[in-house]
């Protein structure tokens, strides 16, 4: 791959085993809308994160339900077309409790592309997350 020949010392995956073992930081930047599943998706990440996932520069709408899209990228030198999903930020946030993360932060990346036709137009954000701590493993915070 290209990133293996750029930086050798690096691991490369080209499949989901990186997602068998966790990790303090689990970064996905401009992905999870690329999955065809990003329930399953998010739920991988959500395993692999030991300590916090942050997930950024997602399409993110507040009223429309979920939506999938054709993007374009013409503009930016990429001759082709793929879908992405534009996601209800509520169903995002439950689909992320319902894997056992917990909301710390949100972010506004303020990147705005119009989607043509759109039940309702979007906005790029950011979200940090950290995995729910197990019933036995919450400080009490009276001690």
């Amino acid at each position: 791959t290209e990133g293996q020949a750029l930086t050798p010392e690096g691991t490369f995956y080209t499949d989901e085993a990186c997602l068998s073992r966790t990790y303090d930081l689990v970064n996905a930047s401009t992905s999870l809308q690329y999955a065809k599943d990003w329930v399953a998706t998010l739920q991988g990440l959500a395993r692999a994160t030991g300590r916090y996932l942050f997930i950024t520069q997602l399409p993110v709408v507040s009223h429309a339900k979920s939506f999938v899209f054709v993007q374009r990228p013409y503009q930016y030198g990429y001759n082709t077309e793929y879908l992405a999903w534009c996601l209800n930020r509520q169903e995002f946030l439950d689909a992320a409790r319902a894997s056992g993360l917990q909301l710390v932060r949100e972010f506004v990346v303020g990147f705005q592309p119009v989607i043509k036709n759109a039940p309702e137009q979007n906005e790029y954000q950011g979200f940090l997350f950290r995995p729910v701590p197990a019933a036995g493993n919450r400080k009490d915070d009276g001690s």
